[in-house]
C-alpha cells in the first residue's frame, strides 16, 4: 500500500511541476531562437569548433548531431536556474535499450547528491505511471542504467532531492533515441553565456566524431529467399508466419530476424522446420528473450491445458462472471488454487462461454509439463531450427519483470506459507522490478529475513517475514530474486526436437535452466548459466567452445551441478563438452562445482579439453571441482558412463585427479578420467551419428578431421587361420597415423609392444570362440581420432594327437537326494579350452 501511495505522490509533484510558474516545456521542433534559448544553459555549437554549423542540427541541449531526436521535451527555468542545481545534458536509449543519461551539477557542494526518477507514463493519460526507478547521484556523470526502453508509454527523468522531501533540482526530460557526441567542447563555457548570434554558414569540417548508436524498432521480419514476407512486433508471430509458410527443405529454410530489445514473451517451434532465428545482422546491442513460466509459480495467462493463452486471463471478474448482462456466471478459482479433479467453466477475453473444461493440470494456471513451461520451447515435431545471438532467461530465479506483475504471478496455493510444510514459496507481489543487472542491494532487513532457519524443515516463518516486507527497493528485490528461498526451476531453453543448432546464445536460469530431450543439439560459443542440473535431459548433445557459468545464489555459497543426463541404455553417447569453460557467476561462490550426476542409469556425459576459471578471470570467483568430479542421485556416480580428458586449470596450476571416480567395470570398463587413446572415440561425429541415430548429421563437419584416420580404419582386418597357428601379426598403421590394439578378451592377447595377436584355441571339436579387438587410430598431425572394435572368430584347434586324460574324485559337502551336475572347465591360463 505504501508503494502505490508513492507512485501517486510520484505522479502527482511531477503533474504539478509541469505546470509551476516560472517553467516553460520546450520542444525541439520550435523555432531556432527557442531552441538556442533552451541550449543556453548547455555547451553551445562554437564549443564543438564546428565552424558555422546550423543550429537546426542541434539536439534539445545544444549538441551537434545530425540525428537528433526532435520528439525530445525538456522543461527548462524561464530564468536563471535559481536552484535547479542539476542539467540533465543529455538522456538516450542505446542500441542495448537501456538508458544512458549525462548529468552537470552546477551547485558548490564538495559532495552533492540527489535521487535521479525515471519514470514511464500511461500515453493516453499522463496521470497514470506504468513504472519507475530511482537512482542515486553524486554531482556530474555519465552513465548507464539499467532501465529499459519500455515498449509502450512516454519515459521522462527528473532529479530530486530525496523520496520523502521531493525537492526538484532539475528539469524534466523526455529521453530521445540519439546519443550526444563521442566528442569533447574545446572550452568550458561559462553558465549563463549565450550565444551572440545563430551560425548560418555551412561547416568547414566535419565533427571529429559522430554518434555511432542508433536505435531500432522492435520487430521481426520473416524473410524466404531473400524477399521479406512479413514483419511483426513479437517473436511469437514471426514463428507463426515461418509456421505457415512450412518450409520442407534447406533451400526453402525461413529466416526471421530479429532487432536488438527486450522481449518478453515465451517462443515456440512447433510442428516446424528449417527456420531460422537470429539477431538481424548487423545491427549491435542484444536480443533479451525472457519470460517467467516455471515450477511451483501460476501465471494468470496459462491455460487449462498448460499452455500460454493471451485470451486467457483468470484474474479478471468477467473470466468468471462474463462480460455481457445475463451472461452466466461460473465459480471463480483463484490463481494457483488446486483444480485436480474439478472441472472449469470460464469466459475467454472475446466472451465466448467455455463450460466443464476438465484440466490438464494441477493447479490454475500452472504449465501442464516441464516440457513447456520454457522461454524458448522447441517440440519433437519440429527439426532442423537454428537460433543465433540471443540472450534468454527464465526471470523467476534472476529477476523481476513488468510481464510478471501483469500476469499475477503467484505460488501454487498448496506451496505457500501456513498450508505446505515443505517447499514453501513465497509471493512475489512485493518484489520491485528489476533486471538481471540490476546491482543487488543486501540491506540488513532483507538479510535478516533470509536469516530466519527452518522450523522443522517448513520455511513458513521466514516466507512469511519476506512477504511482510514493504517498499522493497529494485537492488534488494534483485538480492531477494537470486536468493534460495526464492529460487525454483525454470527452463530458459527447452529443446525436444532433433537437428537442433544454437550458435552464440546466452541462456540464463537457476536450476533446470537448459533441458534437452529426444533429439541432437549443437551448442557453438553458447553462454549456459544456471545452478542445479542446469543441462539435463536424454538428450545426444555437443557444446562446443561453450562456457558454463555457475549461476549460484545471493545468500548461499553454493556452486552448480553441471549436467543431469538421463542417457537411454541403447545410446554410446550423450552429453560431450567440446573445449568448454567453467566459471562462477558470483563473487560470493565459493564451494565446488561438480560435473554432473546421473538422472537414470545410463547417463553418458564427456569432458573434453575443460578449463577451469580458477583465476577468476572470466568469472567473479574461483571455479573448483569437488575431488571426485561428480555425485550421485539415481544411481552412484561410479555406476555412469562419465568421462574426462585435458581438463586444465586457467592459470596453469596442476590439478590433482587422483581422486577422481573410478568406473564399476560392469557399467564403463575404465576409469572416469581417460588416457590419449581412449578418449579418441569421444568425438563429436560420433555423437552426432552411431548406432543409436543411423542418419548422417555433422553440424560440425567433424568428419573431414577423421579422413585420414577413417581410410585407415576401414583397411585394418584380423583374421586368425584355420590351423594350429596362435601367434599373428597385427596390421600397421600406415603414415600419418597412429596405431594402438587393445584386446580384453583371455583368448585373445596383445603383445607388450602391440604388434602381435596371441590366441588360445578350442579344444578339438569344442564350439568356435567370438572374440573381438579394439583398434584406436590417431591422425598424427591434429591429433584426432577414432575407435574400431573388431571381430575376431577363434576355430578349435584341429591337433587330436596331443590329447590328455583327466581322472580323480569329486566330494560333496553333504549327500543330496537328487542328481548332481558337475562342470569341469579346462584352462589354459586366463583361457578356456573345453567345458565338460
Amino acid at each position: 500500500m505504501k508503494q502505490r501511495w508513492w507512485v501517486s505522490l510520484v505522479v502527482s509533484v511531477v503533474m504539478l511541476l509541469t505546470m509551476m510558474p516560472g517553467i516553460t516545456v520546450l520542444s525541439a521542433n520550435q523555432t531556432d531562437e527557442q531552441v538556442n534559448t533552451a541550449a543556453s544553459e548547455k555547451y553551445k555549437i562554437s564549443d564543438f569548433n564546428l565552424g558555422n554549423a546550423n543550429i537546426k542540427s542541434a539536439d534539445i541541449n545544444g549538441y551537434y548531431n545530425e540525428n537528433a531526436d526532435v520528439s525530445a521535451e525538456y522543461v527548462y527555468p524561464t530564468s536563471d536556474p535559481n536552484g535547479y542545481i542539476y542539467d540533465i545534458l543529455s538522456a538516450y536509449f542505446g542500441n542495448d535499450g537501456k538508458l544512458n543519461v549525462v548529468l552537470r551539477y552546477n551547485g558548490n557542494e564538495a559532495n552533492p547528491t540527489g535521487k535521479l526518477f525515471v519514470g514511464t507514463y500511461d500515453e493516453a493519460d499522463s496521470e497514470i505511471m506504468l513504472d519507475a526507478k530511482s537512482y542515486d547521484i553524486k554531482g556530474t556523470t555519465a552513465e548507464g542504467l539499467d532501465y529499459i526502453k519500455p515498449g509502450k508509454g512516454t519515459v521522462r527523468l527528473y532529479i530530486w532531492d530525496g523520496v520523502d522531501s521531493l525537492n526538484p533540482l532539475s528539469g524534466v526530460l523526455k529521453p530521445g533515441d540519439t546519443p550526444p557526441p563521442t566528442f569533447a567542447p574545446t572550452s568550458t563555457p561559462e553558465p549563463t553565456a549565450k550565444p551572440t548570434a545563430v551560425p548560418t554558414a555551412t561547416p568547414t569540417a566535419a565533427p571529429t566524431a559522430t554518434p555511432t548508436m542508433v536505435p531500432y524498432d522492435k520487430k521481426a521480419a520473416v524473410i524466404q529467399n531473400n524477399t521479406v514476407v512479413g514483419e511483426y512486433g513479437t517473436i511469437r508471430e514471426a514463428v507463426a508466419k515461418a509456421k505457415e509458410i512450412n518450409p520442407k527443405s534447406e533451400a526453402e529454410r525461413v529466416t526471421i530476424n530479429v532487432n536488438p530489445g527486450d522481449y518478453e514473451e515465451q517462443v515456440k517451434f512447433d510442428g516446424v522446420n528449417y527456420v531460422t532465428l537470429q539477431q538481424t545482422p548487423e545491427t549491435t546491442g542484444k536480443v533479451t528473450l525472457h519470460w517467467y513460466y516455471c515450477t511451483g509459480y501460476c501465471a494468470s495467462n496459462c491455460d487449462l491445458a498448460g499452455n500460454y493463452n493471451p485470451d486467457i486471463d483468470w484474474s479478471l471478474d468477467e473470466t468468471w462472471n462474463g462480460y455481457k448482462a445475463g451472461d452466466e456466471k461460473f465459480t471463480k478459482y483463484e490463481i494457483g488454487e488446486v483444480i485436480t479433479g474439478k472441472t472449469i467453466s470460464y469466459y475467454d477475453k472475446n466472451g465466448v462461454a467455455h463450460k466443464n473444461v476438465k484440466p490438464n493440470a494441477n493447479n490454475l494456471g500452472s504449465t501442464r509439463t516441464y516440457d513447456q513451461m520454457g522461454v524458448l520451447i522447441v517440440n519433437s515435431n519440429a527439426s532442423n531450427i537454428i537460433v543465433k545471438d540471443l540472450n534468454v532467461v527464465n526471470s523467476v530465479p534472476v529477476m523481476v519483470t513488468q510481464g510478471e506483475k501483469d500476469a499475477h504471478l503467484t505460488p501454487q496455493l498448496d506451496r505457500i506459507a501456513g498450508v505446505a510444510t515443505s517447499y514453501v514459496l513465497p509471493y512475489r507481489d512485493n518484489l520491485a522490478i528489476c533486471d538481471e543487472n540490476t546491482p543487488e542491494d543486501a540491506t540488513t532487513r532483507v538479510k535478516n529475513a533470509l536469516a530466519i532457519k527452518d522450523e522443522n524443515g517448513n520455511a513458513s516463518k521466514r516466507i512469511q517475514a519476506l512477504q511482510n516486507l514493504t517498499n522493497l527497493t529494485a537492488g534488494e528485490s534483485a538480492y531477494l530474486a537470486k536468493s534460495a528461498s526464492y529460487n525454483e526451476r525454470g527452463h530458459a531453453l527447452a529443446l525436444h526436437g532433433d537437428k537442433v543448432i544454437l550458435e552464440n546464445v546466452r541462456a540464463r536460469g537457476n536450476q533446470d535452466s537448459v533441458y534437452i530431450t529426444n533429439g541432437r543439439m549443437y551448442f557453438k560459443n553458447c553462454d549456459l548459466i544456471g545452478g542445479t542440473d542446469y543441462i539435463y535431459g536424454d538428450a545426444t548433445a555437443v557444446f562446443d567452445n561453450c562456457k558454463l557459468g555457475a549461476e549460484g545464489m545471493s545468500n548461499a555459497t553454493s556452486g552448480a551441478t553441471i549436467t543431469a543426463a538421463n542417457t537411454s541404455a541403447e545410446n554410446p553417447y550423450g552429453y560431450l563438452f567440446w573445449n568448454c569453460e567453467i566459471y562462477n557467476m558470483r563473487s560470493n561462490t565459493t564451494s565446488n562445482s561438480n560435473y554432473g550426476r546421473p538422472w537414470n542409469d545410463f547417463p553418458q556425459v564427456t569432458y573434453y579439453n575443460t578449463t577451469l576459471d580458477d583465476s577468476a578471470s572470466t568469472g567473479k570467483s574461483r571455479v573448483t571441482i569437488s575431488a571426485d568430479g561428480w555425485n550421485d542421485m539415481t544411481i552412484k556416480k561410479d555406476q555412469a558412463r562419465f568421462f574426462e580428458y585435458g581438463t586444465k586449470n586457467k592459470s596453469g596450476k596442476t590439478i590433482d585427479l587422483s581422486k577422481r571416480v573410478k568406473n564399476a567395470a560392469d557399467k564403463a570398463g575404465m576409469g572416469t578420467v581417460l588416457n590419449d587413446w581412449q578418449i579418441l572415440e569421444f568425438n563429436p561425429r560420433n555423437y552426432f551419428t552411431n548406432s543409436f541415430r543411423s542418419d548422417a548429421w555433422d553440424p560440425m563437419n567433424f568428419s573431414e578431421n577423421l579422413k585420414n584416420v577413417d581410410a585407415a580404419i576401414a583397411g585394418a582386418t584380423v583374421v586368425i587361420p584355420e590351423n594350429e597357428e596362435t601367434t599373428i601379426t597385427l596390421p600397421t598403421a600406415p603414415t600419418g597415423v597412429s596405431f594402438k590394439w587393445e584386446s580384453s578378451s583371455e583368448n585373445a592377447t596383445v603383445s607388450s609392444d602391440g604388434t602381435k595377436l596371441t590366441v588360445v584355441r578350442p579344444a578339438a571339436g569344442e564350439n568356435s570362440i567370438e572374440s573381438s579387438v579394439v583398434l584406436y587410430a590417431r591422425d598424427n598431425n591434429n591429433g584426432y581420432g577414432d575407435k574400431k572394435t573388431i571381430p575376431v572368430l577363434i576355430t578349435p584347434t584341429t591337433n587330436t594327437k596331443d590329447v590328455y586324460t583327466v581322472s580323480g574324485n569329486i566330494e560333496l559337502s553333504q549327500a543330496s537326494e537328487s542328481d548332481v551336475t558337475v562342470t569341469i572347465k579346462f584352462m589354459s591360463g586366463a583361457a578356456q579350452n573345453k567345458e565338460g
